[in-house]
């Protein structure tokens, strides 16, 4: 089937990797190209599909470009114009999808660069080539941008493709963007917020992601938790060492926030809310089992709502998950004064003494240094090195606990706060943050026989320095 003259439905597909300024001028391009070769060949374009910024190499979908699969599945186009063929594609996978389609359909491809039939024998041939050296120049292309991020990493210099939220390109911070991720690390330490409630926040301000997207839970614990942020260059996964920007933070609070989100008693469900505040502290007092959460039976008009009940067998006890929810965090937080004034304060450092932690554990680290040129100078033997360089490891790591220790207990948690938290947002990491730290006892009594309400009488809670006793039965 000739293609090259009559009036054909001609499809034109513009396509750019990268499109930094948004602009669209590269695609811009590419159509008046494929246009004016349409007008030439007095052919009829029946649709424009365009992607925008999106890589034909990478494996990523290409929403105008399945778009155009489909209308030749459809029958709908004779030819599909595009500047060059790998505008259409870098990978010969997709070139023998595309073979076996215009093979099928009776379809060209026409290009502002020359035709090829891929209907015929020497069309698919100059199309394999084309398409081979294009995926030549991919590999070599990813090969020079690897010389070269590894080049930077050796420099300590950053290779962002995009901005990194808190940073300017330029490595210096972002004038919105680092106060509030600062604030988000203290928050997080002392207590006062977890993932979800930051995202909501961030999303609130209008502090979206440098992509452009809301926050979610597991992003901003992502992203407190990359090494990017107290100025630690990483490449590939692994540690390189010092990067040239501006820290956000310093090592011991980024340590600090990490501890406090990969904490497990911490996890929550996939939208940052929990599930359930007290599975996992609150037990029978029937049998010591754990209560678990569960569905109580179909109300007549078919709703549920959340119950705690026995773990063993004969669910000894059930109450209802929001009551006992809010009965629990009440009494924490009308006691808050008390037990906050009663939790160890172990770890809390005034400034001199932390500046000595740091600075001892800077004379280890430049000791565990000197020992490993020691040992390649054959100054020291296996076993010496390896005792030696075992114990201030391990010296290391206890300065280091110390250090992160002393600055979450620099920034507790105020019994003020914990009531605004409460009375906001209910931010759930940050109680169930609370409950693990004070509720040391929390036992759930049995209600008796017949459809008794809940009340305080069914539960025996005891609070970090509290002595009360349980309720007599």
């Amino acid at each position: 089937m000739c293609y090259c003259a009559g009036m054909k439905r001609a499809v034109i597909y513009a396509r750019i990797s990268q499109d930094q300024s948004g602009e669209r001028a590269g695609v811009e391009r590419q159509e008046h190209a494929c246009r004016g070769l349409a007008q030439a060949r007095g052919w009829d374009v029946v649709a424009v599909e365009v992607d925008n910024s999106i890589s034909a190499s990478t494996g990523k979908v290409r929403p105008a470009w399945q778009r155009v699969l489909g209308m030749i599945e459809q029958g709908e186009v004779d030819v599909v114009l595009t500047w060059h063929l790998d505008r259409i594609t870098r990978t010969m996978i997709e070139l023998e999808e595309l073979i076996t389609l215009s093979q099928a359909h009776g379809v060209g491809v026409a290009t502002a660069t020359g035709d090829i039939d891929l209907t015929t024998d020497t069309g698919q041939m100059v199309a394999r080539i084309l398409a081979a050296v294009a995926r030549a120049e991919v590999d070599r292309k990813a090969a020079r941008q690897r010389a070269a991020h590894d080049q930077r990493a050796q420099q300590g210099r950053s290779f962002w493709t995009n901005r990194p939220f808190g940073y300017n390109r330029d490595g210096t911070h972002h004038p919105v963007e680092a106060p509030a991720v600062i604030e988000a690390y203290r928050d997080v330490i002392a207590g006062r917020a977890g993932a979800y409630a930051i995202s909501q926040r961030w999303n609130e301000a209008g502090l979206l992601s440098t992509l452009g997207n809301q926050w979610r839970a597991s992003a901003v614990t992502g992203f407190l938790t990359n090494p990017r942020n107290m100025g630690v260059l990483e490449l590939r996964g692994e540690t390189v060492g010092p990067g040239n920007w501006m820290p956000l933070v310093d090592g011991e609070m980024f340590a600090a926030a990490k501890r406090l989100l990969h904490d497990p008693s911490r996890k929550t469900s996939y939208d940052g809310r929990r599930k359930a505040l007290l599975t996992g502290i609150a037990t029978c007092g029937v049998c010591g089992s754990a209560l678990v959460q569960g569905q109580s039976s179909p109300r007549k008009d078919g709703s549920r709502y959340r119950l705690y009940w026995c773990r063993s067998s004969r669910r000894c006890v059930t109450v209802p998950a929001d009551w006992l929810d809010s009965y629990v965090t009440r009494k924490v937080i009308d006691r808050a004064d008390q037990w906050i004034s009663e939790l160890p304060t172990q770890g809390a450092l005034d400034g001199g003494e932390l500046d000595a932690l740091r600075l001892e554990r800077a004379a280890k680290e430049q000791t565990l240094a000197t020992l490993a040129d020691l040992f390649v100078d054959g100054e020291l033997t296996r076993e010496q090195f390896t005792a030696q360089n075992r114990k201030l490891i391990a010296q290391v790591a206890e300065l280091e606990q110390q250090l992160v220790a002393a600055v979450a207990a620099g920034m507790s948690l105020d019994p003020a706060d914990l009531e605004a938290i409460w009375e906001q947002t209910g931010d759930p990491e940050v109680l169930r943050g609370v409950m693990l730290k004070t509720v040391t006892r929390l036992r759930l009594l049995p209600r008796g026989k017949g459809n008794r309400r809940p009340s305080g009488e069914h539960v025996d809670l005891g609070l970090a320095g509290n002595a009360n006793k349980p309720p007599t039965q």
